[in-house]
Parts: structure tokens; C-alpha cells; sequence
């Protein structure tokens, strides 16, 4: 009986067979294991370029920040003492402040454009608050990079004010040797020889500013291993802890007179 077709005849190719089938096994199973290792690869290296730049710039805009609220600062400062005979407040009219009527900042508030109450974080006038990063810190004496890290003294301080400025008022060049009176007694501003390179404000967790309080007590590092300084002439200058003068009798940089 003859066969119903002919043994000659090309072998059926089956839809599945040969180049098809392999085309529907890549589609089928994706990306290969060594494509998705490259992509994560690649993925890996771009977050690696990426996160550093965006954490340094971060970081320079929280310094750029600092250094404006310092210059606003020096400005209140300074119309402060045309308005008293060129002399400058005390860095607390009690020791130790518990209101922030008693300190330096309050007395130039009105002076860089705010309320008496700007700065309260409570209304019974209590001080602001850096720890808890209470809303009422939203000011000039507040850096951002201190509000949004722990407080940071990196070796330099003992302890922290557990609150009030980001800032310390350096009040060495009185030449005193009271610590209540480095508190509480006014600054003429000629008591400073040398205002290009002494000291005026230091990033403190507490209003004093003086080698004993930045050094000893209160020292704030947290601008990259260094802290914004401003000086009595009015200039900014970042400064690693380094290069911060650690003599608390140091005649220049703390107090001025060379």
C-alpha cells in the first residue's frame, strides 16, 4: 500500500523548532543572570558618584546658611553698640541664663528684624531648644547643620548647653579674670586691638563664646570636621578644629590684643 506521502519530502518544521524556539525561550525567560549583574553593577556605581555629591551638597548649603546667619548677626551687633556707645551686650545678664532675656542674642533682636518673641520656644520665654529641635529654632541663631545632627563637640568640649544658640559670643577680650563676670559684663568694642583676627562669634551649644566656653564647655564641630568663625572685623572664615587655638590665654585669636 503506497504511503501517503512522499519519503522524499523535507522533514515538518514545528513552530517551537529551531531559531523560533529559541527566540521564545529569551522572551520567555528575560534578562540573562550577567545582564542583570551588569545593570546592578552599573546601579551600584552611579549610586556611589551620586550620594557623596548630594551629602556635600547638602552640607555646603548648611554652611552657606551658617554664614549668613553670622553676618545678619554681626550686623545687629554692630547697630546695637552705635545705639550704646560702642559697647556690645553682656553674653548673659545672669549666670547661668535661663530665660532668653537674659542673653546676648535678645538684646539685637529687634536689631535683625524680629519680634521679642521670635525666638521663645515657650510662651513662659524659656530658651530655644537644639536637642529636641523644637519649631521656635527656626532663626538665625540656630545653624541648620547643629538642628538637624546630634550635637557634635568632636573632642572639643566636656559637655553641651543641652540648649539655647547655635552661637557663643566671645567676650576674652575683657581681659578678666572673673568666669562669672566673662558672662555677665558688657563688651566696649576697643577693648578689641586687633578685630581682623580675634574671634567674635564661635558655633557654641550655649551663649558663651570665650576660649573657656567653646573650648571647655560648649564647642560645636559641625560643619565637616570644622566650624564657621566670625571675626570682629566682620569677616567669615571656616576654620578646622586643628587650627582653632586650644591656649585659652592664646592674645590673638581669643582675645585680640595682637
Amino acid at each position: 500500500m503506497p504511503l501517503p506521502y512522499s519519503t522524499n519530502s523535507p522533514p515538518l518544521r514545528l513552530p517551537w523548532s529551531g531559531s523560533a524556539q529559541s527566540k521564545i525561550s529569551r522572551a520567555s525567560y528575560g534578562f540573562t543572570l550577567v545582564e542583570l549583574l551588569t545593570v546592578i553593577a552599573i546601579i551600584g556605581i552611579l549610586a556611589a558618584i551620586i550620594i557623596p555629591t548630594v551629602g556635600k551638597v547638602r552640607e555646603s548649603a548648611y554652611r552657606a546658611t551658617c554664614t549668613s546667619n553670622m553676618r545678619q548677626i554681626f550686623n545687629g551687633l554692630l547697630l546695637y553698640a552705635q545705639d550704646n556707645k560702642n559697647i556690645l551686650p553682656a553674653v548673659s545678664e545672669k549666670w547661668a541664663p535661663t530665660l532668653q532675656q537674659d542673653t546676648w542674642g535678645y538684646h539685637i533682636w529687634n536689631y535683625v528684624g524680629y519680634g521679642k518673641n521670635a525666638f521663645q520656644a515657650s510662651t513662659s520665654g524659656t530658651l530655644n531648644d537644639l536637642t529636641v529641635r523644637t519649631p521656635a529654632i527656626n532663626n538665625i541663631f540656630a545653624c541648620p547643620a547643629t538642628r538637624r545632627k546630634p550635637l557634635r563637640t568632636d573632642g572639643v568640649s566636656l559637655a553641651t548647653g543641652g540648649n539655647v544658640y547655635a552661637y557663643g559670643l566671645n567676650s576674652a577680650p575683657l581681659n578678666i579674670n572673673d568666669y562669672d563676670l566673662y558672662w555677665k559684663q558688657p563688651i566696649p568694642l576697643n577693648v578689641v586691638l586687633n578685630p581682623s583676627r580675634c574671634a567674635m562669634i564661635m558655633e557654641c551649644s550655649n551663649v558663651l563664646g570665650s576660649p573657656q566656653g567653646f573650648l571647655r564647655l560648649y564647642g560645636l564641630i559641625p560643619h565637616s570636621g570644622g566650624s564657621n568663625v566670625l571675626f570682629y572685623d566682620g569677616h567669615i572664615k571656616h576654620m578646622k578644629l586643628a587650627d582653632i587655638p586650644d591656649n585659652l590665654y592664646e592674645k590673638s585669636f581669643w582675645r585680640g590684643w595682637e
